[in-house]
């Protein structure tokens, strides 16, 4: 049996009901986004991967990329 991720399939489809896709997800990655999680893995850490990385650097607000039409 195949387990799946019921909180992702319940943000989907209230992504589908707000007429919205996941093409208004940006999955950025940047140089420096990939130089903090190869440094961070060499450290001993896990589940930090580039794309983690530059969700980490939007939150603090390091990367401002927000596309107006996605709002």
């Amino acid at each position: 049996m195949q387990a799946f991720d019921l909180g992702a399939l319940g943000a989907r489809a209230q992504m589908r009901v707000q007429h919205l896709s996941l093409g208004c997800v940006q999955w950025a990655q940047t140089p420096e986004a990939e130089e903090l999680s190869r440094d961070l893995k060499r450290r001993g850490f896990r589940f930090v991967g580039p794309t983690i990385m530059y969700a980490v650097m939007q939150s603090v607000g390091m990367v401002d990329d927000h596309v107006a039409s996605c709002w």
